[in-house]
């Protein structure tokens, strides 16, 4: 039988610094009492959480008074305490306070996975292979990981990170490569901004695959990753519309295959070759953002990601339980906009505008389809519509 993973050394000495240095007491908000294994460790940290809590200073003397307050042994608890403060390595804290976040990560995996595993084998289980996968992803989604997040936050740290970030922007003023391809869009907004949710919205059969698609072809071009997520049709018929604009070949040909055999295949065949050569990624499978998340990571990994494209967002699904469809959108809504501060570069989103649209003579943000929050979390929306001459 195996044990759980835990590395005891590195829960004593990050309580122990916790105890002796005040700047290793900081981090205990981003600690909880299920990342320590030990039984006698999850008692000291709920002693010190509380202190902090109730912003009393963590030390030996209120420690032990917290300690008799808990009715906890205290002879025993106060041997125990003195050995921790020993096995205090506040230079080393970060690498103790990561490797017990890695055992706390794995610890709660194998819960989970443990757990469905007995669900698995009950005779009146029963789900759809599309919602067990994402059951599981969720669950594992919502482990909380803060491993990352050891960076001091005091306003002089953020401040500097903000004015180096500045300077890179300096430096590479003339860097075109998020650049959207349309020169009077990229004029007013200066290209696409890593950590920023764009949404392109209109009406149906007003062009907003296509341009989105364009987008993305652009970007990929410049040598960036695209991840395209369409829920529209599937990575073929994409595939086809690629080629119908790039060989300049009417796309009802294609379908048909009517297309003219000395004139036009080889127009199709150089498209095909130099489209294959694109740096991009199309997916036609995904349909929750637990799966988005999933491949995104995965090419973030293998082939590095630079742009998400989702066609179009009220086609996903939250894989979440939600009340109502507005509540569903508001979840995904959110979900893309964390994804862009967890990846660091920008995503954007198509959406469908509702039908109160139609009448107006300009599209407004309330136009947004099933939910006020699309508003709320997009940095930039951009409308598609026709005007009354009927003109893109």
């Amino acid at each position: 039988m195996y044990e759980l993973p835990h590395n005891e050394e590195s829960e004593n000495a990050v309580l122990g610094s916790m105890l002796t240095d005040r700047r290793c007491a900081e981090y205990i908000n981003k600690l909880t009492v299920d990342d320590f294994y030990n039984p006698r460790n999850q008692k000291i940290f709920v002693c010190m959480q509380e202190l902090y809590k109730e912003d009393k200073p963590i030390d030996m003397t209120t420690l032990m008074e917290k300690v008799k307050s808990k009715k906890y042994n205290y002879g025993e608890t106060i041997g125990y305490i003195s050995m921790l403060t020993d096995a205090a390595f506040s230079t080393n804290f970060k690498h103790y306070f990561k490797t017990i976040k890695k055992a706390s990560f794995k610890r709660k995996t194998y819960t989970i996975l443990q757990d469905l595993s007995e669900k698995l084998l009950q005779p009146d289980f029963d789900t759809t292979a599309v919602d067990l996968k994402n059951n599981i992803l969720q669950e594992i989604s919502d482990i909380s990981i803060q491993e990352s997040q050891t960076t001091d936050d005091s306003i002089k740290s953020v401040m500097l990170e903000a004015l180096l970030g500045l300077e890179s922007k300096y430096n590479n003023r003339n860097d075109t490569s998020y650049y959207v391809g349309f020169t009077d869009l990229d004029k007013a907004i200066a290209g696409l901004h890593s950590e920023e949710l764009t949404l392109i919205a209109s009406r149906p059969a007003v062009g907003k695959t296509a341009f989105g698609l364009q987008i993305a072809e652009n970007i990929a071009s410049n040598g960036k990753h695209v991840y395209v997520i369409t829920r529209e049709m599937s990575n073929k018929q994409l595939a086809m519309r690629m080629i119908s604009r790039h060989a300049r070949v009417d796309s009802h040909k294609l379908r048909l295959g009517s297309f003219d055999l000395d004139k036009e295949w080889m127009e199709i065949v150089n498209a095909t070759n130099r489209l294959s050569k694109l740096n991009m990624t199309l997916d036609s499978k995904s349909g929750t953002i637990q799966e988005i998340r999933a491949r995104a990571r995965e090419l973030k990994r293998t082939v590095g990601l630079g742009l998400i494209v989702v066609d179009y967002i009220q086609l996903l699904q939250t894989g979440k339980k939600t009340n109502t469809r507005h509540e569903e959108v508001a979840s995904m809504s959110r979900d893309l906009k964390l994804m862009t501060l967890e990846f660091g570069i920008p995503i954007i989103a198509l959406a469908q505008l509702n039908r109160e649209a139609d009448i107006a003579k300009r599209p407004q943000l309330g136009h947004l389809g099933e939910s006020s929050s699309l508003e709320k979390d997009a940095d930039n929306v951009i409308f598609l519509h026709k005007d009354n001459e009927s003109k893109l």
